[in-house]
C-alpha cells in the first residue's frame, strides 16, 4: 500500500481551515507592506507621527478670505474691504465696486484694462501695490482693473469678466489662467459653492445658479474617505489616481470634461470680443510643479482663434533658474513648496504682459493676434 493511500483524506472543515489561514497570512502580509510604507513615508516628510497630509478645510466666504456669497459667481471680493488679511498679513484694498485696488495713487487717465484671474491675478501674499496689475498700470500707464478672485476656475473667471464688461469703459480684456483654473471648471463646490459650465450638443450650458447660499452645507463624504485622509500612503495614491479634489474637504466633482469646457470658454471669450470689440489676451500663467497639460486644449483653441496668447513657463522656468525670489516658499518636512508670487515674479509678469500689449498691433477687430513666448 502506497504512502498517498494509507494518508487520511483531509475533511472539508480542514480544506476550508487551511484556506482561510492562508487568506489571514495573505492580509497579514499585506497590512505589514503597507504599514511599512506608511511609516516609511512619514518618516521621510518628517517623522513617524508627523501631522496628517491634507490641507485644512478653506471656506471661500466666512473664512480667512475677503470673500461674499454671489448667486451668480458663487462668491466675489467683499466691497469696501481695507487692512492687512491673515493668514500673511498683507495690506488688501477691495472697493465698492469688489475690484481690488493697485495702491494709494490716483489711477491714470485713458481707456481702462480688464484683468481677471484667480489668486495669482488678486494677489494672494502680496500688498495691493504689488500685484501684477498694479505693476502693469504703473508701467503703461494705463488703468488696469483688477478683477482677480481667489480660488477661481476658468468658468468663473469668465462670467466675471462678461459681468465687469457691462459697466464698459474697457477697450482690453486680459484672462490670466493657470492649469489648475481648468481643473476646477469640473467642480459645483471647490471651498464654497460655485457655478459650473457642462456641454449638451456642443453648447455650453451654465449649473448650479443661482448658486447656494454659503449657509448650505457642503456636501458630505463618506467614513473611508475621511479614514483614508489620514494615511501618508492614501494621499500619495489617490494623488496619482485623482489629484484634484483629494485635499479638499467636500469636494463635489460633476462631470470629467473640464478641457471640453475650457475650449467652449475660449470660443465664448473671442466671439464676445468681436461682438463688443475690445482687445482680449490669454495669459498662460505658470507655477512650480504645475502640470501644465490641462490647459493645452485650450490654448490650441485660442491659436487656432486667433486669440493672442502669453505664454509664461519657459519665462518664468528660466528666471527661476538665474535667480530665486520669484515665488514665496516655505520649508515643510525637508521639501520646499512654494506658494503665490512675490512682488518681484508680478513686476516681472506685467514686463511681459506690458510689452505684448505695446510691443503688437491690436487690430481693431478686437483681437490681439498672435500667440508670444512659446
Amino acid at each position: 500500500m502506497t504512502d498517498r493511500a494509507r494518508r487520511p483524506a483531509r475533511s472539508p472543515v480542514s480544506r476550508r481551515r487551511v484556506r482561510v489561514l492562508a487568506a489571514a497570512a495573505l492580509l497579514l502580509s499585506t497590512g505589514a507592506t503597507l504599514l511599512a510604507v506608511e511609516a516609511a513615508l512619514r518618516i521621510r516628510r518628517g517623522g513617524l507621527f508627523s501631522a496628517t497630509p491634507p490641507a485644512p478645510e478653506a471656506r471661500m466666504t466666512g473664512g480667512r478670505y475677503p470673500g461674499s456669497w454671489d448667486a451668480r459667481l458663487g462668491f466675489v471680493p467683499t466691497p469696501h474691504t481695507k487692512g492687512r488679511i491673515d493668514p500673511w498679513r498683507t495690506r488688501v484694498t477691495i472697493d465698492a465696486d469688489g475690484l481690488r485696488t493697485n495702491g494709494p495713487q490716483p489711477r491714470p487717465p485713458g481707456p481702462a484694462i480688464l484683468a481677471v484671474g484667480d489668486s495669482f491675478t488678486f494677489g494672494d501674499e502680496v500688498d495691493d501695490g504689488e500685484t501684477w496689475p498694479a505693476a502693469l498700470e504703473r508701467r503703461i500707464g494705463r488703468p488696469v482693473w483688477n478683477g482677480g478672485v481667489f480660488g477661481y476656475g476658468l468658468d468663473q473667471m469668465v462670467l466675471r469678466a462678461e459681468a465687469l464688461l457691462t459697466r464698459g469703459g474697457f477697450d482690453t480684456l486680459i484672462v490670466s489662467a493657470i492649469p489648475d483654473d481648468v481643473l476646477r471648471c469640473a467642480y459645483s463646490y471647490r471651498f464654497g459653492h460655485k457655478p459650473y459650465f457642462d456641454l449638451e450638443a456642443g453648447e455650453l450650458v451654465l449649473r448650479n445658479v443661482p448658486v447656494p447660499t454659503p449657509d448650505v452645507p457642503a456636501p458630505g463624504e463618506n467614513g473611508l474617505r475621511r479614514t483614508l485622509r489620514r494615511s501618508f500612503l492614501a494621499e500619495l495614491v489617490a494623488q496619482r489616481l485623482d489629484p484634484p479634489g483629494w485635499l479638499v474637504r467636500g469636494n463635489v466633482r460633476v462631470h470629467r470634461r473640464e478641457r471640453e469646457v475650457a475650449v467652449a470658454l475660449i470660443d465664448r471669450l473671442a466671439d464676445q470680443a468681436n461682438r463688443l470689440g475690445h482687445a482680449l489676451l490669454l495669459v498662460a500663467a505658470w507655477h512650480p510643479g504645475a502640470r501644465t497639460q490641462p490647459l493645452a486644449p485650450a490654448l490650441a483653441r485660442a491659436d487656432a482663434r486667433g486669440v493672442a496668447v502669453l505664454r509664461l513657463e519657459t519665462v518664468l522656468r528660466r528666471a527661476m533658474e538665474a535667480r530665486d525670489g520669484l515665488f514665496t516658499t516655505r520649508d515643510r518636512a525637508g521639501r520646499r513648496e512654494y506658494g503665490h508670487m512675490t512682488a518681484e515674479g508680478n513686476e516681472l509678469v506685467a514686463g511681459k504682459i506690458a510689452q505684448r500689449l505695446l510691443g503688437q498691433h491690436a487690430t481693431r477687430a478686437g483681437i490681439l493676434r498672435g500667440p508670444i513666448g512659446r
